[in-house]
């Protein structure tokens, strides 16, 4: 079954490829496939390499190492049977491979969580149709580090006493494991909890405060190994677009600080939606999804068919795009409100 739907990916994936741009892929070196690095104004993050005219649906996620890349793409944006496929690009001899479909892709909906901080094991899940529930849902699975690379993927049995729905789960450097799941009393039904690993055992998930869960849509978190602070999407008012990504900062009692904006640069580098935040292990930068909507002034403006054609094959067609920047402003907005 895995060899079908990895075969079907590759045909849809290998027709697409002609309308990719220029062929950037000779001889790319270096950390972070050799590109400059940004900023504090957010680029995106090596455009017709990563960044192409899919959607992007993670951000850039490396090995703790950096010798290996991996991110989330939909490559048939707007279908009804929609495949999400999880990249891959490998440093071999000094020289990064070719970007291509991560040997985990079980079904075509497969989406990447989150590496553990030691490099040893990566969470990921996938969309089916569920035939009891007659309703899209999602199975967690892990891949872990072997010898001769990555394994057979296996379903992830995390033994947390929980019985409903986790997604998006990350992992701490100590053990602990957050987590999405459902939440009473806001907007969105969702929410985010931590199992906390003691003596050996994962021990009753907890909600996360306020400050993070709040009454409003929040959603794609990423959490520091260290647990030093979380990054998360929100639909909470007060923001610059629809929805932005707020950082809070973990407090020495164990608490969450308030939620903080992460500005207007980062906040409007797109049209609406930052998401799926990433910080590199070095945390050196902060990767993150958004997308710019082409044709906004389409009433003000008389397009030409080819000139349509042209941007909808590009990198600005209003999928989302992975963007990075210095990851600077993590420290900057904590010693602002300390």
């Amino acid at each position: 079954m895995r060899k079908i739907i990895a075969a079907s990916i590759l045909i849809i994936f290998s027709s697409l490829s002609m309308f990719s741009g220029d062929n950037k892929l000779t001889y790319l070196s270096g950390p972070y496939l050799g590109q400059k690095p940004p900023g504090d104004v957010p680029v995106l993050f090596a455009p017709g390499i990563v960044t192409d005219i899919f959607r992007e649906h993670s951000a850039a996620l490396f090995t703790p190492d950096g010798k290996e890349l991996f991110w989330t793409r939909v490559i048939n944006q707007g279908l009804e049977d929609r495949v999400d496929v999880v990249m891959h690009m490998k440093l071999v001899n000094g020289k990064w491979t070719e970007p291509e479909l991560a040997p985990f892709n079980i079904f075509p909906g497969t989406h990447i969580d989150c590496i553990s901080p030691d490099g040893k094991r990566i969470y990921f899940r996938t969309r089916y149709y569920n035939e009891k529930t007659d309703s899209i849902d999602y199975g967690k699975w892990i891949v872990e580090k072997n010898d001769g690379g990555w394994g057979e993927p296996h379903k992830n049995e995390l033994k947390i006493d929980w019985g409903k729905k986790m997604y998006l789960i990350q992992e701490a450097r100590n053990g602990n494991i957050y987590f999405q799941s459902e939440l009473e009393n806001v907007e969105s039904k969702i929410g985010f909890y931590v199992s906390k690993f003691v003596d050996g055992k994962y021990q009753k998930p907890v909600a996360l405060d306020e400050n993070i869960n709040s009454k409003y849509m929040d959603y794609a978190f990423f959490v520091d190994p260290d647990e030093e602070f979380i990054i998360f999407s929100s639909k909470r008012p007060g923001g610059f677009e629809q929805t932005d990504l707020y950082i809070s900062y973990r407090n020495s009692d164990g608490s969450w600080s308030e939620a903080i904006n992460l500005g207007k640069k980062i906040n409007t580098a797109g049209d609406g939606v930052s998401n799926w935040a990433q910080v590199s292990p070095d945390k050196k930068y902060l990767f993150f999804t958004t997308l710019k909507l082409p044709f906004k002034d389409i009433e003000n403006k008389n397009y030409t068919f080819s000139e349509m054609r042209k941007k909808a094959l590009s990198f600005e067609n209003g999928h989302g795009k992975i963007y990075w920047v210095n990851a600077d402003i993590i420290n900057k907005l904590k010693s602002q409100n300390d």
